[in-house]
């Protein structure tokens, strides 16, 4: 123990990120993992190519349908990757995923300071462990999306709200500021994060008897130095709002936020039907022990809540809880399922989980294995899902193989839930389906010259949009021109229209 103390914070810090590094790296490696799957990785590419040329000729860049903070710092690196976009976009998201376990571990020993000295550097060690190998948070740092990126300076911002608290130095909450504005930049569900920052703010500052000038004078210091950060964000939402917030089948993803919804497996939005396992409520608290976040350390979370309210330790309880509360609330009232966006709070559960590891009454030994235990069941299930994720990803290359052995360069192609990977992988440049109303369509095969295709995953069309415009509109192409079935390549069917020479 006496080795771990006299080893510093920035040594320990390192050490994790290294660590966190050098696992990601492997995995990608092992399974030639390129870092783009789904659409949304597909999609923040193909923008930031646009960024990164409108910020070198010294234009603004387009709109987008998410916040700017990824697109902006894959530009950054772009510089170092000689132009380069794809692998810039990869080493943000290796390198932010990696020093999110030094956060964690920076925010542990700042938040135990005053409450277990002796115990401080050894939790905040178990803390940083556990983020290293937490499954979801390694999956994000592999592919091309914001996720890790803004937990990464969520969590920043976390640390140094604490050392704001724990010194009252108004450098320390400008730093979260201005960390917290770039999360939120990053991805707009951060901003929720104000609300556990004032509680725990408020909290200390009264149980310290800090004077309310100064808190207020800081407050509004930080405040105004976070809204300047966010300017160049602020600039799209005057400019074209939020379009996350703007789509209008039924109800959005967000928008209609209701209590009913905590009771719920069952919404429609303009991500078709979707029937869920379980109701948002117990959804949402299934991180404790689910195979991608917490697994078996959900027992020492357990332990852990446990232990700190039997021991009233108020001032972990309510900066964990109010993190973990602000999160489980929004999303257990909105009508979607996604576990990374309850990346979200996972600094919170995986501190309470690091002290109900050091603070159960077992031997060293005992707390020590079941730390290794579970890290190497983080491994192996690591492993497993990528094993799995690669066979989905080449299954989504024989989709693309066929694109390129069949369909003839400039044809019309119009695809579904496949066309950027089309776009990015081969020389058509398909249409997407989902975003061209049935007159946009009708009018695309109308004035094409050439044959038509179609590449659309049928059955998920009459299911998951059963009802709704997506498949009228599928069946308006079907009822209204002969198409002629190609062939069907796992979930999607390739339809072609013949145009007349």
């Amino acid at each position: 123990m006496a080795s771990k103390e006299a080893k510093s914070n920035t040594y320990y810090f390192v050490l994790l990120f290294v660590l966190a590094f050098v696992f990601r790296v492997l995995l990608l490696v092992i399974f030639k993992f390129d870092g783009l799957y789904g659409q949304d990785a597909y999609g923040y590419l193909e923008y930031s190519k646009k960024f990164y040329q409108s910020l070198s000729s010294f234009q603004i860049p387009p709109s987008f349908y998410w916040p700017i903070g990824f697109p902006l710092f894959i530009s950054v690196f772009t510089v170092f990757t000689a132009g380069n976009v794809w692998l810039a976009g990869l080493l943000v998201s290796l390198n932010s995923g990696s020093l999110c376990a030094g956060f964690v571990f920076l925010i542990t020993y700042e938040l135990f300071s005053g409450i277990i000295e002796e115990q401080r550097k050894k939790i905040s060690l178990y803390a940083g462990l556990i983020t290293v190998f937490i499954p979801l948070l390694v999956k994000s740092s592999l592919v091309l999306m914001s996720d890790a990126l803004a937990l990464m300076f969520a969590s920043w911002s976390m640390w140094q709200l604490v050392k704001y608290v724990n010194e009252f130095n108004l450098k320390h909450l400008i730093f979260a500021a201005v960390t917290l504005s770039i999360a939120v930049m990053t991805r707009y569900g951060y901003a929720l994060l104000v609300i556990p920052v004032l509680i725990y703010i408020i909290y200390i500052s009264v149980k310290n008897k800090v004077k309310a000038g100064i808190l207020i004078r800081d407050l509004v210091i930080g405040s105004v130095i976070g809204i300047i950060i966010f300017i160049p964000q602020l600039y799209y939402i005057f400019q074209y709002g939020i379009p996350g917030l703007q789509h209008g089948v039924g109800v959005g993803i967000w928008p209609g936020g209701s209590f009913l919804n905590f009771f719920r497996k069952d919404f429609t939005t303009f991500d078709g039907t979707i029937h869920y396992r379980m109701w948002n409520a117990l959804y949402n608290l299934s991180p404790a022990f689910h195979p991608f976040y917490l697994s078996v350390f959900g027992f020492a979370f357990l332990a852990g809540a446990y232990l700190l309210l039997k021991r009233e330790k108020n001032k972990i309880i309510i900066f964990s809880l109010s993190w973990f509360l602000v999160y489980y609330l929004y999303f257990s009232g909105g009508s979607y399922q996604a576990l990374r966006f309850l990346l979200s709070f996972m600094p919170a559960m995986v501190i309470v989980s690091a002290y109900g590891i050091a603070e159960i009454k077992l031997k060293d030994t005992y707390k020590n294995l079941f730390l290794y235990f579970g890290l190497v069941v983080f491994a192996v299930f690591m492993f497993y899902h990528m094993s799995a994720f690669t066979e989905q990803k080449n299954k989504e290359f024989e989709v693309i193989n066929w694109v390129n052995k069949n369909i003839p360069e400039g044809s019309e192609v119009i695809s579904f839930d496949i066309t950027l990977a089309i776009n990015h992988y081969t020389n058509i440049k398909a249409d997407e389906f989902f975003n061209n109303k049935t007159e946009e369509i009708k009018n695309k095969i109308d004035s094409s010259a050439n044959d038509v295709y179609f590449i659309l995953p049928v059955k998920a069309i009459k299911t998951q949009w059963n009802g709704l415009p997506l498949e009228k509109k599928y069946d308006f192409i079907i009822q209204n021109y002969p198409l002629q079935k190609m062939n069907t390549v796992n979930n999607f069917t390739i339809f072609k229209l013949q145009k007349k020479k």
